[in-house]
């Protein structure tokens, strides 16, 4: 119970001071790449205090995880499973009205001004294969495609 009230009195007030120096240094709007920057470090703040505290403690931080990185089935699993809802995603979405896919973003690609509409559909012709691959990497790395 100790160590516990400790972790979340140390990771209120770790947070709340990041927090208002990041205010009274002028981050303000929430868009931008210093907020991104800033958001990406805050949400690592939890696990920086834990292992704080086991050095503290007098721990060994991470030893008591459990955790092996020996290659074992649940790997492969953790590796196929994302694909698989992806595509199966894209299927169920493709049953919708008005829902359509495009191997070579037209969709998007309409939006676009012409000239870099006209360049960006050039490139997507020859490199039909690199869209697939795109697709599956958005699927395994979801911050990477908000």
């Amino acid at each position: 119970m100790k160590k516990s009230i400790q972790f979340i009195v140390l990771t209120c007030a770790v947070s709340w001071t990041a927090a208002g120096l990041a205010v009274l240094f002028g981050l303000r709007s929430v868009n931008g790449p210093a907020y991104t920057v800033f958001a990406s470090a805050y949400m690592l703040l939890p696990a920086v205090c834990a292992i704080i505290l086991q050095i503290v403690h007098k721990e060994k931080p991470f030893r008591n995880l459990n955790i092996s990185f020996r290659f074992n089935r649940w790997f492969l699993i953790a590796g196929i499973v994302p694909v698989v809802c992806a595509f199966l995603t894209l299927g169920i979405n493709v049953l919708f009205p008005n829902v359509s896919f495009s191997i070579a973003y037209e969709g998007f690609l309409s939006s676009l001004p012409q000239k870099t509409r006209n360049l960006s559909r050039s490139r997507c012709r020859n490199f039909r294969l690199l869209f697939i691959w795109l697709y599956r990497w958005s699927a395994l790395w979801p911050p990477v495609t908000q």
